[in-house]
């Protein structure tokens, strides 16, 4: 489980998709990204549908946490190897 430690806004899974295929948000164009739906967490909310490609960053950041013991926690470990 991943906990925002501050309000964090990011693309649903769908939108993620879409991102990816593009190779990323810059190779949008106009009217896709206005298409682009987003998700908000607030700061202590859990995000755990964040988009793996931003779990590295965010987890560095400490823009996000993950409990002890979790399936999270172990991911966390293999990303900061």
């Amino acid at each position: 489980m991943y906990k925002a430690l501050v309000g964090l806004e990011y693309p649903d899974k769908k939108s993620q998709e879409v991102i990816n295929e593009a190779g990323g948000i810059s190779k949008l164009t106009k009217a896709l990204r206005s298409k682009l739906k987003t998700k908000a967490a607030k700061a202590g909310s859990s995000c755990d549908d964040v988009p793996v490609s931003s779990l590295k960053w965010l987890l560095k950041q400490g823009l996000i946490e993950t409990g002890k013991g979790s399936t999270s926690a172990k991911l966390k470990a293999t990303l900061k190897k």
